[in-house]
Parts: C-alpha cells; sequence; structure tokens
C-alpha cells in the first residue's frame, strides 16, 4: 500500500484539494495529514473526494488540525458513502465536541461497515459525546473493532455508557482506550459488569491516568477471575491504587478463569518494597529474575506492584503466592 506523509507541512484548507488530487492520481492508500492548520473546509475536500469516488484511502491520519465539529460533520459525510474504503481514521486532538461526535456517531450508524479503527484521543466530546458514541457501537451498522477517547474528561458517567455498549451483542469493539477521563470506582465498576458478561468482546483495555482506589481495582479483578472475562491486556498505571488494591489483582492473575496475558499498574500509590522480599524471589528463580529484572527497570528497590507483575506474569506460582502473603502481612501490620 502507497503512503503519503505530509506531517508538518504547514498544508492550509486551501491546499487540501491539491493534495487529493495526488492521493486519487498515485493511488495513495496511507495519507498523514498531521500537525497542519486544516478545518472545517479542508475537511470538506477531503470528504467530497471520498464521495466521488476518487479516492481509494485506507488510512487516514489528521491529527492535531483544527477540524473542529463543523469538519467532524464533513469527515462523518464521508464515512457514510459507499464509496469511502477507510479502515482506519485518526482525529486527535482535533476540538471536536460532543455535537462533532454526535455526526461521527450518526455517520457510523449509517455507514458502509467499513471502518473499523476511530482515534479520538484529546477532543472534547464530555458526556454527550461518549453518549453518542455508546449509541453507535450498539449499532447492526458500527463495525468499529479499535477505539481510542484518551483524555475526553466524561468521567463515570460517559463510562457508563460505553459499558452498556460493550455488553450488547452488536458491539464488535476489542481494543478500548479510555486513560485520562476522570474515570473513579464508579466508573471501574461499570467496566468490570460489562467484561463479566458472555456479550462483550474487549481483550484490550486501557484505564491509565484515572481516579481509581482499591474499590475500583476489586471489582475489576473480580470481574477477571470469570469465565465470560476476555480480557487480555489490562494498563491501570497512574491510579490510586495502593498494594491492598494489588494483592486482589494478584488473586485474580493466579485464578484458572483469569485469561490476563499482560497486566500494567505501575506509577499507583504502592509501597516500596522491602529488600526481603526481592532476595526470596531471587532465591527461588536464580538468574531469571536478575535477566527479567534487567530488562524491565533500572533500580532497586523496585515497587511492589513490579515485583506482583514479575510474579504473576512469568506464572511462577509459588512465588506469587508467597509475594501475596508478605504483602498481607505488611498491611497488617
Amino acid at each position: 500500500m502507497r503512503s503519503l506523509s505530509l506531517c508538518e507541512r504547514g498544508i492550509r484548507d486551501s491546499d487540501v484539494m491539491e493534495v487529493m488530487s495526488t492521493v486519487a492520481a498515485e493511488s495513495i492508500g496511507i495519507l498523514d495529514l498531521a500537525k497542519n492548520t486544516i478545518g472545517a473546509e479542508g475537511a470538506h475536500h477531503i470528504s467530497e473526494s471520498f464521495k466521488r469516488g476518487k479516492c481509494s484511502l485506507k488510512v487516514l491520519f489528521l491529527n492535531d488540525n483544527e477540524i473542529g465539529a463543523e469538519g467532524a460533520k464533513h469527515i462523518a459525510s464521508a464515512i457514510k458513502s459507499r464509496k469511502c474504503l477507510l479502515k482506519h481514521l485518526s482525529l486527535n486532538h482535533n476540538e471536536i465536541s460532543s455535537r462533532g461526535i454526535e455526526y461521527l456517531s450518526l455517520a457510523l450508524q449509517m455507514g458502509n461497515g467499513s471502518l473499523r479503527k476511530l482515534c479520538l484521543n484529546s477532543n472534547q466530546m464530555g458526556i454527550g459525546g461518549a453518549q453518542h458514541i455508546s449509541f453507535a457501537l450498539q449499532t447492526r451498522k458500527c463495525a468499529l473493532t479499535d477505539l481510542r477517547m484518551y483524555n475526553n474528561q466524561f468521567g463515570d458517567e460517559g463510562t457508563r455508557y460505553i459499558a452498556m455498549a460493550v455488553q450488547t451483542e452488536n458491539c464488535r469493539l476489542r481494543s478500548i482506550d479510555l486513560g485520562s477521563n476522570h474515570i473513579g470506582d464508579g466508573g471501574a465498576r461499570h467496566i468490570a459488569l460489562a467484561i463479566q458478561t458472555g456479550k462483550c468482546s474487549l481483550t484490550f483495555l486501557d484505564l491509565n491516568d484515572n481516579e481509581i482506589n482499591d474499590s475500583g481495582a476489586r471489582e475489576i479483578a473480580s470481574a477477571l477471575q470469570t469465565r465470560e472475562s476476555k480480557l487480555q491486556e489490562l494498563h491501570l498505571s497512574w491510579n490510586r491504587i495502593s498494594v491492598s488494591g494489588a494483592c486482589h489483582f494478584a488473586l485474580a492473575m493466579q485464578s484458572a478463569k483469569c485469561s490476563l496475558k499482560k497486566f500494567k499498574i505501575n506509577y499507583n500509590t504502592m509501597q516500596r518494597c522491602v529488600s526481603d522480599i526481592l532476595s526470596h524471589i531471587e532465591s527461588q528463580n536464580g538468574y531469571a529474575l536478575r535477566y527479567v529484572t534487567s530488562i524491565h527497570f533500572t533500580c532497586i528497590p523496585i515497587e511492589a506492584c513490579e515485583l506482583l507483575q514479575i510474579a504473576t506474569v512469568c506464572r511462577w506460582t509459588d512465588v506469587a503466592t508467597h509475594l501475596l502473603a508478605r504483602l498481607h502481612s505488611k498491611l497488617i501490620s
């Protein structure tokens, strides 16, 4: 697939028509127009190119432009077209409001089902935008499997709408990024309830940089121990989870029902681990721990949660059991 990168080239609305002519003439499949000054007018030119069937783009990056709600309306018009072949659309950091998200949502509900990945990080969707996306995910024509909504400030209420959608039969999502959205224990509870339903197909979940405490961690860890959960990768770094919360995940990951293969929980409020825990793990596993440590960490002492990751992800059940007991004893003391 031929690609064309015009990132940071100072491209304005008036330049977009010429760019799209080049895309059509050279059968470009991947176009990167990130970090320019493309607004609603430029988005209109892009849309018209799709609707006239003169554009064979499969991947389009419009990150860090000035698309806004009106530009999103034009892009939505292209998505609805039967001639649009887009599979991956990235609109990160474009000041797209809830109204703009509504246009995109309606397009997903009425489109041709070609779009698989949509990136909407760092926009202004809020709770209303999350609700619009939820409506789209629950419709048969929406074929999204990968959705990125980092930093859109929709909180627990917006998360409730998304959680509602991912547990419906029509939702095809496998991967979702909900990082940096002021999600607390309430939102974590909604997510936990969703992933333990047989209809939820999520295998990747990013909840980094939120406000989840031990209560929310317990809810998610409990959901991981159900046979219905399909999650294989979970990110919970930069939250408010203590050693107590991490212990719930230690128990969950030892369950035969847990399908998790990759787990990140760095930079929470864990206490620093004591040297005797590290010494015990090294005595049980010798060079193996030192090898893993040399890859992932730069200094000792490392956080208790990071030792927990080594002990559980590497499936050292006896070490995980010992570590869990030691962490509980620290909490009691």
